[in-house]
Parts: structure tokens; C-alpha cells; sequence
């Protein structure tokens, strides 16, 4: 059977407690299989893989929650009895077909019939090495349970969202927003930079249509 699990904790401390983690696994005879943290300026994280005997593992699960407030927890089991009788069965005629190769590449009496013998040799052997990894890979979840460890810091970010302004905050804002306008402006007039001469003509034109009106004789 294969035990599986997944477990989110909140502590005070991750670094603490992920060492506490590791003499607790240690001490039931397992492993830190791999200890990733993240240090983004928010709290602290960790993401633990550990390996424990099936037979510690409902007491690692315990242990390891009751050093913070545990956030989520899931666990499974696999029952792979069928996949271990079935790749025994496949390794055990994989293992007869590579000897009879052999013993068929010692009868071999000429070059192509040794190269034919060697090629199907190495094709059947490649198979049964395959065969013998997979097994491997079985026993050892079936040996060793796994559990992912999720431990989230409880220390507040640096900054506090929300909080009351002071008033360094206002001024600040209020310094900000000036020198937002003052971009605006200057966009603004950059933008309207190129057709100057044609605004300056036109005012121009108008301007001296008005005053030859307002000059004319009235009749």
C-alpha cells in the first residue's frame, strides 16, 4: 500500500519549524526529500517532501501539524498489490526470454546471425532493465510513505494595507498627484507642439478679421 499526503501549517516560525520537521523525520527513521522556501517580502514559505515509514507516518502527520494551525489536510492510500504481482510475473518472463537470446548468440555460427542475436539481445535486455526500474520505483513508494509539507509564516508583510494615514502619507499623496499634473501638462503640450504655426496663423487671421470689423464705418 502506498500512503500519500498533503498538509498546509502555520507557524510562527518556518525556519524553526522546518528544522523541527527534520529531527522529527529523522528520529522515525525517514527523510527530508527536498526543502524549497520563498522569501518574497510577505511571510515566509516552505514546501517540505518528506519520506516516512508507513507505520510512522499517522504520527508524523500529528506531530508535524500540532507545531502550528493546521490550514488543510488530505491524505490517500494506493493499494498496488496487483501492480507488484503483475511486474513480478512480466520480470520473471523477461528474465527467461534474455536468457534463451543468450544461450540462442552461443549457437550462432555466423556474422549475421551473431549481429541478428545481439540486436534482439540488447532490444530484450533494454525491456527487462525497464521492468526492473519500474519495480524499483514501486517498492520504494511502497517502503517509504510521502507527505508535502506547506509551512506559511504568520509575520506580517512590512507594509500594513489599510492602515490610518499620517501626515507624511498625505503630503506624500498630495506630491504625488502635483507631479502627476505637471506630466499631464507637459504631454499635453508636446502633443500640441507641432501644430503651433498653424494655431498662430489662424489666431492671427481672426484677430485681424475682428479689428477690421470693429474699425469699418457703421451704416
Amino acid at each position: 500500500v502506498i500512503r500519500t499526503g498533503e498538509l498546509e501549517v502555520r507557524v510562527d516560525d518556518v525556519d524553526a519549524a522546518a528544522a523541527e520537521v527534520a529531527r522529527l523525520v529523522t528520529g522515525a527513521r525517514g527523510q527530508v526529500e527536498a526543502d524549497d522556501r520563498a522569501r518574497d517580502g510577505g511571510p515566509v514559505r516552505a514546501v517540505l517532501r518528506l519520506r516516512v515509514p508507513p507505520s510512522a507516518f499517522d504520527a508524523t502527520v500529528s506531530r508535524v501539524a500540532a507545531l502550528g494551525k493546521e490550514q488543510s489536510r488530505r491524505l490517500g492510500s494506493e493499494d498496488v498489490t496487483e501492480q507488484v504481482v503483475d511486474l513480478d510475473s512480466r520480470l520473471a518472463t523477461q528474465r527467461a526470454s534474455v536468457e534463451r537470446v543468450r544461450a540462442l548468440l552461443a549457437e550462432a555460427n555466423t556474422l549475421g546471425e551473431v549481429v541478428q542475436v545481439e540486436g534482439e539481445l540488447t532490444r530484450r535486455t533494454a525491456d527487462l532493465e525497464s521492468l526492473q526500474a519500474r519495480r524499483t520505483a514501486l517498492r520504494a513508494q511502497v517502503d517509504l510513505a510521502s507527505l508535502t509539507l506547506r509551512l506559511t509564516g504568520t509575520d506580517a508583510p512590512t507594509a500594513a494595507a489599510g492602515g490610518p494615514l499620517g501626515f507624511g502619507d498625505g503630503l506624500g499623496a498630495g506630491w504625488d498627484a502635483l507631479r502627476a499634473v505637471a506630466r499631464a501638462l507637459g504631454v499635453t503640450a508636446g502633443a500640441l507642439l507641432p501644430f503651433s504655426p498653424v494655431l498662430l496663423v489662424t489666431g492671427a487671421l481672426l484677430w485681424r478679421r475682428r479689428h477690421t470689423l470693429q474699425q469699418a464705418p457703421s451704416t
